[in-house]
Parts: structure tokens; sequence; C-alpha cells
């Protein structure tokens, strides 16, 4: 199982090694990654197509407050799960899923750094269904996302 794990993990990239890939796979379509989300792949894959790209960027973003505290950082097992899931969904219609993960104190400003390295001009996340408290405690990405994106831009949210 721990070699598994580990080739799970080896094909998740970071931003850097994103974007040095650009040049053999181009997107303008970045996919924020929570959990597996097939309504989200869905309408993701759709407009890939519809702008005659093979690929797609898939970021999960972990958000640590801490971020210098010298903590060894890697995925969770759900964020490696839902990732490979995520690309399972895509490598079956065709395209080819560069996952990325990314540590950030803030998943706004690490979605839209992604976003603007990756010369992508849309950015689409799901919307959870979970309560307004939920949302306040842990801040809104969306509310912060919209205001950070390169110019032209746009944010689809599915849900």
């Amino acid at each position: 199982a721990a070699e598994f794990e580990v080739e799970e993990e080896q094909e998740i990239v970071g931003l850097a090694a994103a974007v040095a890939m650009k040049p053999l796979y181009h997107s303008s379509t970045l996919v924020a990654v929570l959990n597996p989300n097939s309504r989200l792949m869905d309408e993701a894959i759709r407009r890939c197509r519809g702008m005659g790209e093979n690929a797609i960027y898939l970021v999960s973003v972990t958000e640590w407050p801490g971020l210098f505290s010298g903590a060894e950082h890697r995925p969770s097992p759900d964020q490696v799960t839902a990732l490979n899931e995520m690309a399972r969904m895509a490598g079956e219609k065709g395209l080819f899923a560069i996952p990325i993960w990314i540590i950030s104190d803030s998943a706004a400003r690490a979605l839209s750094e992604a976003a603007r390295q990756l010369a992508c001009n849309c950015v689409m996340l799901g919307v959870s269904q979970r309560s307004a408290i939920y949302h306040m405690l842990r801040g809104n990405v969306v509310h912060g996302l919209a205001r950070r994106l390169p110019e032209g831009a746009v944010l689809i949210t599915v849900g």
C-alpha cells in the first residue's frame, strides 16, 4: 500500500513543473479540486473540447497558516484521491490531466497565481452546499479568487 501511495503522489506535480510542461500540454482551463466532482469535471471537459484543447490543469491547494513552520508538507490522502479521480475522469474523455498540488496561506491567491503562471483564462470550481457558518469560518475562496484573477479571466462555479 505504501508503494501505491508513493506512485500516486509522484504523478502530482508542483506549479513550477506544470509551468515547465506548458509547451507540451497547454490548456486555458484550470479546475480547482477539493473532492472528486463529476459535474464539475463534465463541465470542464466540455469547455476544453469546445476550445479544441487536449489537456486540463487540476489544482488542489492546501491552506497552511504557518507556511514557514518547517514542517514537512505533503498532499493529504484525500487530495491525492481527488486529483487522481478527476484525472481519471478527464483521461476517459481523451484529455491529458496535469494534477498540481500547491501549499499556500491563501487558496484564492494560490489559484489566481496558478492561473496567471499557466496562462489560463478560465478557473472552474465546485460550489459546496455547506452552511453559511462554514463559509464564514473558512473564508470565501470564490470572492477572493474573483478579485485576484488576471484581467480577462473568467471564474465558473458549478454546483
